[in-house]
C-alpha cells in the first residue's frame, strides 16, 4: 500500500506538472495581467508537485506519510476549485461551450481519483505497519 501511494503520487506530480507548466506559460504570456485565482491556482499547484513528490520520497523510505497526505489534500482542494469553476462557467445554452464545460468538469473529477487513493492508502493499517517497522 505504502509503495502503491508513493507511485501514485509521483504519476500524480506528473500529471500535474504538464498542466502547471501550461498555465505558467499562459500567465507569462499574459502580458503581466495576473489574475487572482488564476495565479493562486497555478502556485497552489506547484506546491502540490513539490509536496506530492517529496512525500513519495518520504514514504518510500519510511519515514513519515504526512507530506504525502498534505500534497494529496491539497490536489483535492485544487480539483474541487477547477470544478466549481466549470461548473459555474456561463454558457448561454451554446451546444460546444455546454459540451467544454461538462469536459472540464470530467476532467476535474478525473484529477481528483488519484489524490483520494493516495489518502485512503497512506492512512491504511498496511501503511501505519510498513512504517511503524521502518522505524525500528
Amino acid at each position: 500500500m505504502a509503495t502503491t501511494a508513493a507511485v501514485l503520487a509521483f504519476v500524480q506530480a506528473g500529471l500535474t506538472t504538464i498542466t502547471t507548466l501550461l498555465m505558467w506559460v499562459g500567465l507569462f504570456g499574459s502580458g503581466g495581467d495576473f489574475e487572482a485565482l488564476p495565479l493562486i491556482l497555478t502556485i497552489a499547484q506547484t506546491i502540490g508537485i513539490v509536496l506530492l513528490i517529496m512525500g513519495g520520497v518520504q514514504v518510500l523510505g519510511g519515514k513519515s506519510r504526512n507530506l504525502l497526505i498534505a500534497g494529496a489534500a491539497l490536489e483535492l482542494a485544487i480539483c474541487v476549485t477547477w470544478l466549481l469553476q466549470f461548473a459555474m462557467a456561463e454558457s448561454e445554452g451554446i451546444d460546444l461551450l455546454e459540451d467544454l464545460k461538462a469536459g472540464g468538469i470530467a476532467i476535474a473529477i478525473g484529477f481528483a481519483v488519484m489524490p483520494a487513493l493516495i489518502i485512503f492508502m497512506s492512512v491504511s493499517r498496511q501503511t501505519s505497519e510498513y512504517l511503524r517497522s521502518r522505524r525500528r
